[in-house]
This record gives structure tokens, sequence and C-alpha cells, in this order.
């Protein structure tokens, strides 16, 4: 897929009894995946024994806006989030 450029999809299921219809069709932008975040920051000011509150830097809009970010947490020399 190229970045930008629109695709159409649609979908047909099949069983042992054939295929049904296909579905109506989709229109998509292939997008640019956002860059990664900053570096995440802690706000001490805010945090305290049983909180931690961080932040980071807004990464920039590709084609299309960013919608959110997920954020992991692991205790310190885990092998996994």
């Amino acid at each position: 897929m190229t970045p930008g450029l629109k695709y159409r999809f649609v979908e047909q299921a099949e069983n042992a009894a054939g295929k049904s219809a296909f579905s109506y069709e989709t229109i998509i932008v292939a997008a640019e995946l956002p860059s990664k975040a900053n570096l995440i920051e802690k706000v001490s000011s805010l945090s305290n024994k049983t909180s931690i509150h961080v932040k980071w830097s807004r990464v920039p809009n590709t084609e299309t806006e960013t919608t959110g970010y997920l954020l992991k947490m692991a205790e310190y020399g885990s092998s996994d989030f």
C-alpha cells in the first residue's frame, strides 16, 4: 500500500454451503504510521508514593490525525509489559 492513496475493500464469506454475496464497498485511505513519542518524563510535582504522573510531547500528525496513545508500565528489570 502507498500512504495517502485510497483503497477499496469488499468481503465475501464462505462455508461448506457456498459463498455469500459481497459486502458493501468500504474505501480506506492508507496512512503513514505516526512517529514514536519522545522521552517520557516524570512530573515530580504531581507524583507521590502511590501515583506517578508522566508527560510526553504530542507526536506530529501525518496525513491523518494522531488519535491516541498506549502507555505500558512494568517494574524495572521485568522482561515484559
